[in-house]
């Protein structure tokens, strides 16, 4: 099985979805964010404004290093890239949305998980 970098995917959905904005008549606009630390400072929380955005037409994809989101109403497009400034699990991310507000729960990793005890002579 080969391994595809996700963040190329990321590139390649992009470049596929600027083709059907580019038909679309609808304003294409970043959507209303508001990024924090979470109270146990054990990770991030986003909270995206998609105003008038059904929740099935919200695309939600990310990678360690980046966030995208991408949401459509009858008039507007919210769509954007999001850099994460610090190493985080996300295959553990959790979204919920509810009358226009997504929320992406983004716990961070632990940097000591992958190190190495180095003996000093």
């Amino acid at each position: 099985m080969k391994k595809i970098n996700s963040c190329i995917c990321i590139e390649a959905y992009e470049k596929l979805n600027l083709r059907k904005i580019e038909e679309s008549e609808k304003i294409v606009i970043s959507p209303e964010m508001c990024m924090f630390v979470n109270d146990d400072d054990s990770g991030f929380i986003f909270e995206f404004i998609l105003p008038g955005v059904k929740k099935d037409t919200i695309k939600l994809l990310m990678n360690d290093k980046q966030i995208f989101i991408k949401g459509e109403s009858e008039l507007f497009i919210y769509t954007n890239f999001y850099r994460l400034s610090g190493p985080v699990l996300h295959d553990k991310v959790k979204a919920t949305y509810d009358k226009g507000l997504l929320r992406v729960e983004i716990p961070f990793k632990d940097l000591t998980t992958d190190m190495m005890d180095i003996e000093i002579n």
